[in-house]
């Protein structure tokens, strides 16, 4: 169980991960875009601290993605239990999980895997949004 745990937060970091990196873009845009208009100021160290709850919240927010902010409640429902609840069972049980731990491990298992799919699509939403340096412009989706 503990190399499947492992997996599995491994999935939720990374798309905690892929949300920090997609705000800072799409923060980073707005700063650009308001350059003279208002003072917008990127914080990243708010973006880093921020929680999967709070980062998912912004990201769909900006993106306008029901479904997206669907799934991702799902995730940090299965995150948070096996990450809180699950941990602390499997540690009281050293090692010996009773069938009700390892179904629900299985089931948090399960959204991990959506995490990590969740992750792969902001990567890919974000490869349409980069500053070009040598242009010292936004390449946006057309």
């Amino acid at each position: 169980m503990n190399e499947k745990f492992h997996e599995a937060m491994f999935n939720f970091q990374y798309l905690e991960l892929m949300l920090q990196e997609a705000l800072r873009t799409f923060e980073s845009l707005i700063e650009y875009k308001m350059r003279g208009i208002l003072n917008y100021q990127v914080d990243g160290l708010g973006i880093e601290r921020s929680g999967l709850r709070r980062l998912a919240d912004k990201y769909a927010k900006y993106t306008n993605d029901d479904k997206f902010k669907s799934d991702v409640n799902e995730v940090i429902k299965a995150r948070n239990q096996l990450a809180h609840r699950l941990f602390l069972s499997a540690e009281v049980h050293n090692g010996s999980s009773s069938e009700e731990i390892r179904k629900e491990v299985e089931e948090a298992l399960l959204q991990s895997e959506t995490a990590s799919r969740l992750g792969d699509e902001v990567f890919a939403k974000m490869q349409n949004y980069f500053f070009d340096h040598v242009k010292q412009e936004w390449h946006l989706p057309s």
